[in-house]
């Protein structure tokens, strides 16, 4: 289930990009953009620029042995109560308030898993990608409203862009799982801390299974069995 500070966060993401028209004229500068959300992150104080020790040297490490392109990762507190976490295009991660205040909970095999989760999305494309993503169902729901004038059909345009757009999400979420396992298979840190670590989640989630359609992530159970060990 997506909270609120997180469709604000998306919310802000997709505003500073001008609309999708923009994104039709000219191929998108990934830092430049980055730096403009965290600076409107930063503006309306959902962000803060203090960083950890631990998740810093954990980031640090993970990213000296992924043969990643990007120079170097960056991580920003995200103030958002919530246990969260947020990979942005070009090398950022966000880690909530909410999680750093439960550190004590998790283990560092637990902490690497959520963080190599983070860098399989921006490794993957996958922020790149979803940007690109809403840009296409905006100018799909256009065309629908411009080429039709029957509310029906409009309303029916955004409910099949929604939809679609969970389903993409979905499959990154999954993407990002088997990465992470792949890069802490190659470090120091348990691989079986990425299951301990959704089990955790598990534990927190008062999501019903049933509200799983309107979520930009699958059920925990489905991906706890996407990583099991035999």
């Amino acid at each position: 289930m997506v909270s609120f500070s997180e469709l604000l966060v998306i919310a802000i993401i997709f505003g500073v990009l001008f609309i999708p028209k923009i994104l039709q004229v000219r191929a998108i500068d990934y830092q430049k953009l980055e730096a403009t959300i965290l600076k409107t992150l930063n503006d309306n104080n959902l962000i803060s620029e203090v960083t950890d020790s631990k998740i810093e040297n954990i980031l640090s490490y993970l990213h000296h042995i992924s043969n990643s392109k990007i120079f170097h990762y960056n991580h920003y507190i995200w103030l958002e109560d919530e246990i969260n976490a947020m990979a942005l295009p070009s090398g950022t991660i966000l880690i909530s308030q909410g999680f750093l205040e439960n550190i004590q909970d998790f283990t560092d095999d637990e902490i690497a898993g959520i963080l190599a989760h983070e860098i399989g999305h921006i490794e993957l494309g996958h922020a790149k990608r979803r940007i690109e993503y809403q840009a296409k169902a905006e100018v799909f729901e256009d065309g629908v409203k411009i080429l039709s004038r029957n509310p029906v059909l409009s309303l029916g345009a955004k409910g099949f862009s929604f939809l679609s757009q969970q389903l993409f999400s979905r499959d990154q979420e999954y993407e990002a799982d088997n990465y992470a396992m792949d890069l802490l298979n190659k470090s120091k840190y348990d691989a079986r801390g990425m299951v301990t670590l959704l089990e955790k989640f598990k534990l927190r989630d008062n999501t019903p299974k049933w509200m799983e359609i309107i979520g930009t992530h699958p059920h925990l159970d489905e991906r706890i069995k996407n990583l099991s060990f035999d």
